[in-house]
């Protein structure tokens, strides 16, 4: 390990904690996961988080970046990391900046792929399945649920009426800021999911562009983005 990343490490020294509290000695040994010292960690234990590439010092990032909010100077905590009975792959390249809030719990599955960039205010509730591919942007303040938060009942039976469903986000998708994506969201690849969207279907197309209210629409075909 080089005297720039033992010095980060010292820095963020939580993350000596999360990574032996996730995984064996050989992956850990590798400090793959930098984390914060202020985020709260939540349901942390071996087996829960596989890795989808061979461990790195660094490769994922959590709670330390500011992305474009620039406020956190003022703000205790950086991000709320919850694992409770859930399971998670992550890939390598992944940043997820200050104020996240991933919860992936009551056996739900998140999967990030390679190469995420996030900004801040991110949340991610896993209770069923939450896939992201590879190359993918998240935006500011982006909302991804694969379920409504509460039971829905019904009124003379006391049925439970709604369920969960995935949130499937392709390779290469860029979501911007102030973006909902709700239970059944499913977005292909070279896709762009517009400022302030609600989505909540699956859309079949590649290389579109989905704005509005829920459940969202295409707007463009034809379209790709870059960094």
């Amino acid at each position: 390990m080089s005297f720039k990343n033992v010095l980060r490490l010292i820095r963020h020294y939580k993350s000596i904690y999360v990574n032996f509290k996730l995984f064996d000695f050989k992956t850990a040994i590798h400090m793959p996961i930098l984390i914060s010292n202020r985020v709260k960690c939540i349901g942390l234990t071996k087996g829960v988080v596989t890795l989808t590439e061979p461990p790195e010092f660094g490769m994922i990032t959590m709670g330390i970046k500011e992305g474009s909010s620039g406020i956190w100077h003022y703000d205790p905590c950086h991000g709320i990391l919850d694992f409770s009975n859930g399971t998670v792959e992550l890939g390598k390249n992944i940043s997820i900046p200050k104020g996240f809030s991933i919860k992936c719990i009551k056996g739900g599955h998140l999967k990030i792929g390679n190469n995420f960039i996030g900004n801040a205010y991110i949340t991610m509730f896993a209770s069923e399945e939450i896939t992201i591919g590879n190359d993918c942007t998240v935006g500011y303040n982006v909302f991804m649920n694969n379920g409504d938060g509460h039971k829905i009942l019904n009124a003379e039976t006391n049925e439970v009426t709604n369920s969960r469903k995935p949130v499937h986000i392709a390779d290469h998708v860029w979501v911007c800021a102030n973006v909902n994506l709700l239970k059944g969201s499913s977005v292909n690849r070279d896709s762009i999911v517009g400022f302030g969207a609600t989505v909540g279907k699956e859309f079949t197309e590649t290389n579109c562009c989905i704005v509005g209210p829920y459940p969202g629409k295409v707007v463009k075909t034809g379209v790709n983005w870059k960094h």
